[in-house]
């Protein structure tokens, strides 16, 4: 029992201690198994859940109609990877207390939030509030929900997955999302909502947003609200139309600012009440930066688009005999000026 053996008993004890850390940060998958239950009912995951743990990852199989997860307390998770199909959904609810949280974070890194399968990708609901430090990023065809007031802060990315517009995986926004939680809609992913982003939005290349509520093959009409908007050529948004005070909207709390060169396309759905002969408020915001009228593109014919500030219109182009006599009286007035010179 020389120093050779203490050596010994010492790195096994390391060996031990190493080995322990590799197993507490070990990442596991949780598949809700397609029933409805609380948290914390440990039949409802494979393996045995709860799924607690930063490095842990829930997943789902693809139930026959909506499933519901109810959080009984305080919750924290890595990442989350739903495969849900054909118009089914995934909701998450606030239990008791009302507060509870569930805090998508990572050890390092930042979490990933995918939903989706194929083509026909349902919806998952996060009613409870998502609360966390490292934003997260939005990937996969299918719709993630946020409902609650959530306090997750960090860059929160979507992105779409394929090189098609049915690959498209969508945020919505129907809660709130906090000061420090800017929102990038990246190539094939899409911003919609009915609620407030109260840190900036920036529109990239092949990136869309539509205002509105938003879910698996269903579209409503809504206003978003953000901070500001930096919108980058390539970028579109979808808007559906009815009458004037029915019809999308975006809210800006701060300014409309023209990123990179290219292309600022619009989409119209004329809904039910649509006419070209009224005027749309597209967006407002308190300045806008090296837009024109003519940058903006897709105005349903007889239409055209009015910057005017702090607005974007839609609005009726004005006929040829209105022109005229806007004409004959700019002819009028600069007569008048003449005559009064002499």
């Amino acid at each position: 029992m020389g120093r050779g053996f203490c050596a010994l008993l010492l790195g096994s004890a390391a060996s031990l201690f190493l080995l322990a850390g590799i197993v507490a940060n070990a990442q596991t998958t949780y598949t809700e198994q397609g029933v409805n239950g609380s948290w914390n009912t440990t039949t409802i995951w494979s393996p045995v859940g709860p799924p607690d743990g930063v490095d842990n990852t829930i997943a789902s199989i693809n139930p026959n109609g909506g499933r519901t997860i109810t959080l009984d307390g305080n919750h924290t998770i890595g990442n989350i990877s739903f495969t849900i199909n054909n118009n089914r959904s995934y909701t998450i609810n606030s239990g008791t207390p009302s507060s509870s949280t569930l805090t998508l974070q990572v050890s390092s890194g930042t979490p990933s939030v995918w939903v989706g399968a194929g083509n026909t990708s349902g919806n998952m609901y996060v009613n409870a509030p998502l609360a966390g430090t490292q934003g997260f990023s939005k990937s996969g065809v299918g719709f993630f929900v946020l409902g609650g007031v959530d306090t997750i802060t960090g860059t929160i990315n979507i992105t779409g997955t394929g090189t098609g517009a049915s690959s498209g995986g969508w945020l919505v926004v129907n809660g709130s999302l906090p000061v420090n939680a800017p929102v990038q809609v990246n190539n094939y992913g899409g911003l919609a909502g009915y609620g407030t982003i109260y840190d900036a939005v920036t529109l990239n290349s092949g990136g869309n947003i539509d205002p509105g509520n938003a879910a698996y093959n269903s579209y409503s009409v809504g206003t978003l609200t953000a901070g500001s908007l930096t919108w980058n050529g390539g970028g579109s948004m979808t808007y559906e139309l009815a009458t004037a005070g029915a019809s999308d909207s975006v809210i800006l709390d701060g300014s409309l600012t023209k990123g990179t060169a290219g292309t600022y396309s619009f989409s119209f759905t004329q809904n039910s009440g649509f006419s070209t002969s009224q005027t749309y408020t597209l967006m407002t915001f308190t300045s806008d930066s090296g837009f024109s009228d003519s940058d903006f593109s897709g105005a349903p014919t007889g239409m055209q688009f009015d910057l005017t500030g702090t607005s974007l219109l839609l609005e009726p182009v004005p006929e040829p005999a209105t022109l005229a006599l806007l004409g004959l009286g700019g002819v009028a007035a600069a007569w008048q000026i003449r005559r009064r010179k002499v």
